[in-house]
């Protein structure tokens, strides 16, 4: 059984923990098209670079869940760059193709495809009207917190505006 507009508190989690995982685990996925060229020149700083997403071999991950239930899957990236000036990133943009939507967990094709539906439908992402959703990168900065669950600990905090549906949301992962 599937969430409907009666469970709205339940979406709106479901939504703001899909896409903060989505942003957390989408930066694994990057793969520069090129190498930096800009260098540090003695009495010179760096140029910023601009390295764009080489989209056919990135992928963002997903994860979302809501009570007693949890799903994953992913998600192709549009377009997108970096700006990097020296080790910084300085900024970057990322168009998320939402009608890309694929969940990997369920192994049940009608299962799997009722899930889809569900989230492409206007009731949650309105793929149709809303086929884009845009993270734009706004700072980059040391992570200084503990270590994660899983014993990993970061090493940078990601500040940014994403834009999903009509809204934009400052968010930081």
């Amino acid at each position: 059984m599937f969430l409907n507009n009666r469970n709205s508190k339940i979406i709106n989690h479901m939504k703001k923990v899909l896409f903060i995982s989505v942003l957390a685990l989408f930066t694994a996925g990057l793969v520069a098209a090129g190498t930096p060229k800009g260098t540090a020149v003695k009495g010179r700083a760096a140029k910023a670079d601009t390295l764009k997403v080489n989209t056919t071999s990135s992928v963002v991950e997903w994860e979302g869940s809501a009570p007693l239930k949890k799903h994953d899957g992913t998600l192709k990236l549009k377009s997108g760059y970096l700006v990097v000036k020296g080790k910084s990133i300085n900024a970057g943009s990322f168009e998320i193709d939402l009608s890309s939507l694929t969940d990997v967990d369920l192994k049940d094709a009608k299962t799997n495809q009722m899930l889809i539906g569900h989230l492409s439908s206007p009731d949650f992402f309105d793929v149709k009207k809303f086929p884009v959703s845009v993270f734009k990168v706004t700072k980059v900065s040391p992570y200084t917190g503990k270590a994660l669950a899983d014993g990993l600990k970061p090493t940078h905090q990601v500040s940014g505006l994403l834009t999903i549906k009509d809204r934009t949301r400052a968010v930081t992962f």
